[in-house]
Parts: structure tokens; C-alpha cells; sequence
């Protein structure tokens, strides 16, 4: 157990002034008594890529569960809330001696959102039957006593689609209370009015959420609620993206739900092309690259479609920079129906030696069939489909 001058040495402090004396020793006491308060529980901090239970927000099984980090952390209550009410506050707070466990939190979340921890991270609490649940770190409240953080349980898994591939991520569904019809009237139109607002952690994934882009926030039915993004904070605080929506239409023509698997997905049918899964199971324990391009379309005759490889390492972080002299225009790939299709397009390089423009002249013949193109650089290889459409 630290003593008086150890806790010093931890909190960088000189002098013994009687504040500095009494805080550290408020501080031993803590920890002398801390399996004493039925609020101290053993919990595990992670963040999304560091998590084998992307699917589950409760009976997580987080003790056998490699990439988390077990802290010991008291589950505070500050209020108790009504129906009416929005969300109730809940506070996290750590042994005084607990400092940053997760090494790549400096990379992913101080150096990149300039976040500070553990802001952005998820926690696993178990509740009064020890049964563990998902909540997310929120913020910091400081204290002249001890530091607290404020947690909410999260309470929706959102999933989405961009450039074609299908993501899912949990977060937080806050509450909107309003008294108003959901319906606004003018002489031209009528439109739903409702709003809400979703909180995600800040990572490379939920940073490309875009304003205007369509998400299923429902229950399973089906015809679920769609929601539109109106606005985007993300820096109150730094580590989580907090979006603002606006209610709009289900397209059954263009929305997807499956009551079977309990998918929905709005905008998933867009394309002909049908979106590929992010591999969310688990991190890459290797380098890989992956393409991208503003849209899943290339039009006959059309202009030229600009096409993106970037090498990401096993933290999601990009390295094509260590790879840049190795990329040329012989790393990519084009075929229609597994045959080659390299005659039917033109190639232009571009400022970036990763990066391609692309435009198809085939004839009108090749309405609605897919283009694949891939690339490979240094054994690391991805591909991306592209709709053949008409001008």
C-alpha cells in the first residue's frame, strides 16, 4: 500500500503543504478502504477495436475477454431520474493510484482527438447480480477531492452504411423530450420534425459520419424509424462525436431490414452492389489496405473516379507513407465477371502514387455489371465494386 511520500512521488508533488498532506492522505485512506463501499466493483476498459463482444451490451463475459484491461472503479449514482426525464447521471471513479493501463490510448486518442483518459473508452460494470454491462465514458468532472467521470450505459447498437461497406458500432441513444406533433405543415410540403441525438466514441470510424447521412435508430419492425445527421460536435468533450438528427422517411426500396437477423440498415440498397461487412470481430493482428472511393457508381463515358489505397497497421492506424515508393499503376486490377476488363478503362495517376482516377469506355453493353477493382502492394491486398451505369 503507497505511503505518504510514495503518493508524492506518484503525483509529482513537493513541500508538505497541509492541502498536499491531507489530500494524500485522503487518498491512503481511500485505498485502505476500498472493497469496504458497495459501490467499488472490478470493471474493464477497452476501446472498439479492443473488444471480442462487438454484438452485446449486457452478459458480457469481460474477465476472459484478452483485450480488455481490468481497473478498480467505484459505480456512482448521483440522481435517480422519472419517466419524463432525460438521461440520469452516473459517475465512474477510479483508485487515486489508477493511471492509463491501454498503451495505445496516447496514439488513438490523446495524439489523434487530443482526447484525455479515459474519455472515449468503453467500460464493462457489472450490476448488483454481476452481471456486466456496456457504458461509455463521457467526460471528466473535476474535484478538489477526487476525480469522477461521467458514464452512460449504452443503449443501442447503430449500424450503417459507407462507401458500401456495412459498419455497427454501440452508443448512446439520448433522449429528446418534446411536446410537439413530429409533423411540419407549409403550403408546399409536409415533413416529420422529431429530433435526437446519438453519442459514439471517437475513432476512425465513427469520425466519417457525415451530416445528411441516413441511420435506422427504431425497434425491429418493419418499418423502422430513420433518422437524418444535422449536426456534428466533437470536441464536447474531445473523445466522443455527439450527432444530431433529424427524423425522415423509410425508403422500402432503399432500406434494409431483416427481422430475421435484426439488421436494418438504411440507404443499403442504393447501389446494386451489395455492401461488404467491415471485419468487426476483432483488431487485424496485421498490415492491411483497403480501398475506398466517394461512391460505389462509374458511368459509361462518364468522368474519371478517383480510387484510394491506404496500408493500415494492426491499431487502425494509417502507415501508407512507409509504402508509398512501392505503389504504381501494375498493383491494380480490373475485371467484369472474374475476366480481365483492363481494356476498358483508362488509368490516370494521380499527385499521391496510392491513389488512381479511373474511367470506364466501355460501350452501353456493360449497363448494370460490376466493375471490381483491386490492389496489391507488398502482399497486402483489398477490392472495391463499382455499378456500371449510364451518363
Amino acid at each position: 500500500m503507497p505511503n505518504l511520500e510514495a503518493y508524492k512521488r506518484i503525483l509529482g508533488l513537493t513541500g508538505n503543504t497541509v492541502g498536499q498532506v491531507n489530500k494524500i492522505q485522503s487518498d491512503i485512506i481511500l485505498e485502505q478502504t476500498w472493497w469496504n463501499d458497495i459501490q467499488s466493483r472490478v470493471c474493464y476498459i477497452y476501446d472498439y477495436f479492443h473488444d471480442s463482444e462487438k454484438d452485446l451490451n449486457k452478459n458480457l463475459d469481460s474477465a476472459n475477454d484478452e483485450l480488455k484491461f481490468a481497473v478498480d472503479a467505484k459505480f456512482i449514482v448521483t440522481k435517480y431520474g422519472s419517466v419524463e426525464d432525460d438521461q440520469v447521471e452516473y459517475l465512474l471513479q477510479f483508485r487515486p493510484s489508477q493511471n492509463c493501463p491501454l498503451e495505445y490510448y496516447s496514439t488513438d486518442f490523446e495524439k489523434r482527438y487530443n482526447a484525455e483518459f479515459p474519455v472515449g473508452l468503453y467500460v464493462d460494470i457489472p450490476d448488483d447480480k454481476g452481471i456486466y454491462r456496456r457504458w461509455l465514458i463521457c467526460s471528466t468532472e473535476y474535484g478538489n477531492q477526487f476525480i469522477n467521470y461521467k458514464i452512460l450505459p449504452c443503449n443501442y447498437n447503430f449500424r450503417w452504411v459507407l462507401n458500401n461497406t456495412k459498419y455497427q458500432m454501440w452508443g448512446i441513444a439520448k433522449l429528446s423530450n418534446s411536446s410537439g406533433s413530429g409533423i411540419s405543415v407549409n403550403s408546399v410540403t409536409t415533413s416529420v420534425e422529431d429530433k435526437d441525438q446519438i453519442w459514439f466514441p471517437m475513432n476512425s470510424i465513427s469520425e466519417k459520419l457525415f451530416y445528411n447521412q441516413r441511420i435506422i435508430l427504431s425497434a425491429l419492425v418493419s418499418e423502422p424509424t430513420v433518422w437524418r445527421i444535422t449536426k456534428i460536435k466533437n470536441i464536447y468533450p474531445l473523445g466522443i462525436n455527439k450527432l444530431t438528427l433529424l427524423q425522415s422517411e423509410f425508403n422500402p426500396e432503399n432500406d434494409y431490414v431483416n427481422l430475421d437477423t435484426g439488421e436494418m440498415y438504411a440507404d443499403y440498397n442504393k447501389s446494386s452492389v451489395a455492401p461488404n461487412d467491415w471485419n468487426s470481430e476483432s483488431i487485424p493482428i496485421t498490415n492491411y489496405c483497403k480501398l475506398s472511393c466517394f461512391s460505389q457508381v462509374i458511368k459509361v463515358g462518364g468522368d474519371y473516379k478517383k480510387i484510394n489505397a491506404n496500408i493500415f497497421d494492426s491499431e487502425n492506424l494509417d502507415i501508407t507513407t512507409e509504402y508509398i515508393q512501392n505503389f504504381n499503376l501494375e498493383c491494380w486490377n480490373f475485371k467484369i465477371n472474374n475476366i480481365d476488363a483492363s481494356n476498358l478503362v483508362e488509368v490516370l495517376p494521380t499527385e499521391s502514387p496510392n491513389n488512381i482516377k479511373v474511367k470506364f469506355v466501355g460501350n452501353d453493353s456493360y449497363l448494370t455489371s460490376i466493375l471490381t477493382v483491386s490492389c496489391e502492394v507488398n502482399g497486402y491486398a483489398d477490392e472495391i465494386q463499382l455499378e456500371i451505369l449510364g451518363l
